[in-house]
């Protein structure tokens, strides 16, 4: 018989070997210099605004870049 509170095997973690950390690492500060998103410890600064974790820091980057790249008239030759 089985009951209706099977139990439930949750896998370990990917374990991240150095070089892939060291990529991941390095990804994350190209991302940041291209958006000018600052590291002060554990938090990350954007525009006056501190983010405890990265991606709430890149998300609100780009919205904000992106108006600014719509608000430009465009180049004209």
């Amino acid at each position: 018989m089985h009951s209706r509170e099977d139990a439930i095997v949750i896998p370990p973690p990917i374990r991240n070997d150095d070089s892939t950390q060291d990529a991941q690492q390095a990804d994350e500060c190209c991302l940041m210099a291209e958006l000018s998103i600052l590291r002060a410890g554990r938090h990350y600064f954007y525009d006056g605004y501190r983010y405890a974790r990265l991606s709430d820091a890149v998300a609100y980057a780009q919205v904000v870049q992106g108006y600014a790249r719509r608000a430009r008239p465009p180049a004209t030759p």
